[in-house]
């Protein structure tokens, strides 16, 4: 993941000027361990940054210049961004590379080559030798139209890069390791060879962007692509701009990766020092997407069936082994052969759009032409072809195509065609997915079918669970843009509440928020102003700060072992939401004691479908329903002709029965429960349900639903009820006249019904 941060972050500017005043340089919340939490989470194996742009500011206090951090008020003139992010790379196990801009507007010597040279080396030779491992070097010929004659002594920054950091890869139009793949829309050519030959080339020459794009076939040295692209319209941090859509992201996914290329994704820092929450969840989005991709190999089971085998040897060579999963394990065809096929056999019949084959990139790059064929109406049908392969080569299908055979068909290799992998895939961003009608959710009477919108559905895996969105719409075009804006806000929530991941919000908050108040996203300030409002209200039933006492439970049911009172002690004595302020003048939140922990998992799924569905209307959507694991659900409106959206209440104690049905329209429902989530200790059974206010698990309640006007409203009463016992709930639900709730308790080893508001009729 590259990283452009400098003045111009704070200049709203794509270019520097040179004489930048450093005072400028003052992020206030700079956190580089976010950064690189971020490019892992994302599933980025490095990251990149700008150590010098052209503007000549360094990150870094070089003894070279005083325009850099050193002269800034940032750390009072003490830190060092390259030094920060290196630590935090080393951290988190990814892998840190460097950009030197060689064009520096604020340098006088720039123009005078001798003596300029000699200035850039010895920054060189700084960076090289200050922060440890370097994986990746970045040079580019940088040279604005108004800058003086001046030229690179590229060559002996490429020896000072051998001589310090020796393992490192440098990247260039020329290379010598990884080459400019000729554009910044992340874009290789459908023909890309990872051979080139350097002396067609020079560094920062206009005119040769589709020469580096697709390479040179049989070129004499091995340069692969490197594809970078900025996930928003500028290289900086704009406050006016917006990261790329889901389908961008993925269209450039497919479009590097998935022809033979490597990603460089540049995701900017703001000018408070962090990566936006917009473009982590963004982020978030396009990891969840690619996971949700391919997770699931449809190839898996398959029988293969080669035209010919080298040596006739089936063990080593055979077609079976582009099944095997390994990379390093290929089918070879006949000695001299430059072409063959491999047939899969597949094991059902899938649907799929998206085909992936790879080549063993250690043994070269060898296929120059190919087509993909199936098995339809008892003959083969191409439904792709390409030129080169590569490591990895993504073909997505216009139509999904449904079958029971595949045929790769190599037409033309420069050696005999060695094939590692094969694998099919469905993309549901291409395509509705099949057979996802969920059984927990009706839309009404079949006939109550509008005339003008349709119903669509699409689930995503997001706060942890599956999402799952009926809607009326359009057409399946305006469908998707609907499934896109509401599994955005989704994912947008869960990347600033999940504290299970560190880079989120919350989880900042958890570290520091003891030490002083800490300022917080406008949004998330909303949300736990609210979350604390509902701990109050239920009298701490609900609390928000009920993590410690979830880690202590959680850990014996991994152990087996139950908590000690002392544990129990502790943890109790660093949970209560009265230990949590908040002020709204400076949009702060602080910890009286140390130790506290904000553990959204009561609300997080209801704030998430509330934000959702909020994002829905204000797009026009009249119709939908949100679900969040079958057990949270925000209904807008109904489907025609119908009194709402129909939810099944199952029954705790019969599986696979009704214990209700209700019909929700303008309104949200949650069901709290332990049949599922549980461990069990010398016979007691302790469920994942912790009153905070006797810090065990709750016991007497098998199952709660409450529907509300907010989802957030009524995950946090569902949870509540269930720590409490039947007169307690009563007495709770006779102040919130607008809750309807339907109870399940344990009762002398029977069952005891009560239900409040509750429109079905219920068997007591």
């Amino acid at each position: 993941m590259f990283l452009h941060f400098t003045v111009n972050t704070f200049t709203d500017r794509e270019w520097g000027t040179g004489d930048e005043d450093p005072s400028i340089f003052d992020p206030t919340r700079l956190d580089a361990g976010q950064w690189v939490r971020v490019a892992r989470e994302a599933g980025f194996k490095a990251v990149i940054l700008t150590a010098k742009h052209h503007d000549g500011f360094t990150l870094w206090p070089s003894e070279f210049t005083n325009h850099s951090v050193a002269s800034s008020p940032w750390r009072d003139g003490q830190g060092d961004v390259v030094g920060e992010v290196a630590e935090a790379a080393r951290a988190e196990g990814l892998e840190l590379g460097l950009y030197l801009s060689p064009w520096d507007m604020h340098e006088p010597s720039y123009g005078d080559e001798e003596e300029y040279n000699r200035f850039y080396q010895g920054q060189l030779r700084e960076l090289l030798s200050r922060y440890g491992p370097i994986a990746e070097v970045w040079f580019d010929g940088a040279k604005g139209e108004n800058a003086g004659e001046m030229s690179y002594a590229f060559d002996e920054y490429r020896a000072l890069v051998r001589q310090l950091q020796p393992g490192a890869v440098m990247f260039s139009d020329e290379g010598p390791d990884v080459r400019w793949i000729g554009n910044e829309r992340g874009f290789a050519g459908e023909t890309n060879w990872s051979t080139l030959d350097p002396t067609k080339v020079e560094i920062g020459k206009p005119g040769q962007g589709d020469y580096l794009n697709a390479g040179e076939r049989e070129g004499p040295a091995w340069i692969p692509g490197e594809c970078d692209v900025s996930i928003r319209r500028g290289w900086f941090w704009h406050p006016d701009q917006e990261p790329k859509s889901l389908d961008q992201l993925l269209e450039i996914y497919f479009k590097s990766v998935g022809r033979n290329c490597l990603l460089l994704l540049n995701v900017p820092p703001n000018d408070q020092g962090r990566i936006p929450a917009e473009d982590v969840a963004r982020l978030t989005e396009f990891r969840v997407a690619l996971d949700r991709i391919f997770a699931r190999d449809l190839a898996n089971g398959a029988e293969a069936e080669a035209s010919s085998v080298w040596g006739a040897d089936l063990h080593r060579y055979g077609g079976s082994k582009v099944l095997d999963g390994k990379t390093d394990t290929y089918w070879a065809p006949e000695e001299g052969e430059r072409s063959g096929s491999v047939t899969l056999g597949l094991p059902e019949t899938p649907t799929f759009n998206v085909i992936r084959i790879q080549e063993p990139i250690a043994m070269g790059q060898r296929v120059a032409a190919y087509r993909v064929e199936a098995w339809v109406d008892g003959a083969w049908k191409r439904i792709s072809m390409g030129t080169t392969i590569g490591y990895k080569k993504l073909d997505r299908l216009h139509e999904p195509v449904t079958t029971d055979r595949v045929r790769l068909v190599v037409e033309e290799a420069l050696a005999e065609p060695l094939i590692a992998e094969m694998g099919l895939h469905f993309d549901p961003h291409l395509s509705p997915e099949p057979d996802s009608a969920g059984p927990a959710l009706r839309s009404g009477p079949e006939s109550a079918q509008n005339p003008v919108d349709s119903l669509f559905q699409r689930q995503h895996q997001g706060m942890g669970t599956l999402a799952e969105v009926f809607l009326y719409a359009p057409n399946s075009g305006r469908a998707s843009e609907l499934f896109e804006a509401a599994f955005s806000e989704m994912d947008r929530v869960e990347a600033d509440l999940s504290r299970y991941r560190s880079a989120s919000e919350v989880s900042r908050i958890n570290r520091e928020a003891a030490r002083g108040p800490v300022t917080t996203d406008p949004m998330v300030f909303r949300f736990l102003r609210e979350a604390l409002s509902l701990s109050a209200r239920t009298g701490g039933a609900f609390d928000i700060t009920v993590g410690p006492l979830v880690e202590v439970w959680g850990s014996s049911g991994e152990s087996g072992i139950l908590p000690s009172k002392q544990e129990l002690s502790e943890a109790r004595a660093r949970s209560g939401w009265e230990r949590v302020v908040m002020d709204e003048d400076s949009r702060t939140i602080r910890f009286l004691t140390g130790g506290v922990e904000l553990d959204v998992g009561g609300i997080g799924k209801g704030w998430a479908l509330d934000r959702a569905a909020q994002r829905l209307r204000e797009l026009g959507v009249g119709s939908a329903l949100l679900g969040l694991g079958q057990s949270s659900y925000v209904a807008i409106g109904a489907p025609p002709e119908a009194p709402g959206w129909r939810i099944t209440i199952p029954d705790p104690d019969r599986p696979g029965q009704a214990l209700s049905e209700i019909w929700l329209r303008d309104r949200a429902l949650s069901t709290s429960g332990n049949t599922e989530k549980y461990f069990v200790l010398d016979g007691r059974r302790y469920g994942h349900i912790i009153d905070p206010r006797s810090g065990r698990p709750a016991e007497g309640t098998k199952q709660i639903t409450v529907t509300g006007s907010s989802a957030t409203e009524a995950d946090a009463f569902s949870t509540a009820l269930f720590v409490m016992g039947p007169e307690e709930a009563k007495s709770l639900l006779d102040e919130a006249p607008d809750l309807r709730a339907l109870l399940v308790f344990d009762h002398t080893g029977s069952r005891r019904l009560l239900s409040t508001r509750w429109p079905d009729p219920i068997e007591h």
